[in-house]
């Protein structure tokens, strides 16, 4: 088994190639399951298969996903607090980001390689994966969730993410107390690639868009919370 040292040189290996790349491509699988025990609320509930087509020309991004029957194209055009969406019956409107950091910094966050930052990493060890030869790397992140990347050994590319189990903190009665972590994260890659260049036609969108805030935006913006957050509760400060 590898040492905890050659697993970390192994993700800064990873993450920097994404962190310095101009241009990137990915399609990804998402997957999302809740389970909230409890006699008052109990909830378990699945979220996708969700499939997502991105491409990302610094500073910019667009987003092309599907879930079910349901279509959606997304585009940040510029670093600020709204994205333009493309409805299914044509019509641009902007809408408040729920993803909160610059669109050259969510390089990262999408692909999950953030959380470098932060996990202890466990084992790592060769595998393969759709017929790829892949490095398995396995630790715990925030509240002791367990986090599961595997990456490519010919390209250093992210092919497949899971994270789930640990727990989450807050406050009750003035005492801190802890929960099971409610939802488990998985990401299957399809691509992962850096082109030279992606096309400027991409990342085109009227001007006058209107502004537009719906029902789901604040939900949505929960949701990304907790994704984007290693594991932690929308508003528990730490680990």
């Amino acid at each position: 088994m590898a040492g905890v040292d050659e697993v970390a040189k192994l993700m800064t290996a990873v993450a920097e190639q994404v962190r310095r790349s101009k241009a990137l491509h990915f399609v990804v699988s998402c997957r999302i399951r809740f389970q909230i025990g409890g006699d008052i609320l109990p909830l378990s509930t699945d979220l996708g298969p969700v499939r997502v087509e991105a491409w990302y020309r610094s500073p910019q991004w667009r987003f092309e996903a599907s879930y079910g029957r349901g279509q959606w194209v997304s585009v940040v055009a510029e670093p600020s607090n709204y994205v333009h969406v493309l409805s299914p019956d044509g019509r641009w409107t902007r809408r408040k980001s729920p993803i909160g950091v610059r669109p050259d910094e969510a390089k990262l966050k999408l692909l999950k390689l953030d959380l470098t930052d932060t996990v202890t990493y466990v084992s790592m060890a060769e595998a393969s994966w759709n017929g790829q030869a892949v490095w398995v790397v396995e630790g715990l992140g925030v509240g002791e969730s367990r986090v599961k990347w595997w990456i490519g050994k010919d390209d250093l590319a992210v092919r497949k993410f899971e994270q789930g189990g640990g727990f989450f903190e807050f406050e009750h009665g003035g005492e801190k107390k802890r929960a099971p972590s409610p939802g488990a994260t998985v990401l299957e890659f399809e691509v992962v690639e850096f082109p030279v260049d992606v096309p400027s036609e991409l990342f085109e969108v009227p001007p006058d868009a209107p502004v537009e805030e719906t029902a789901t935006d604040n939900l949505l913006e929960l949701l990304n919370q907790w994704v984007t957050s290693g594991g932690r509760h929308p508003g528990n400060g730490g680990s």
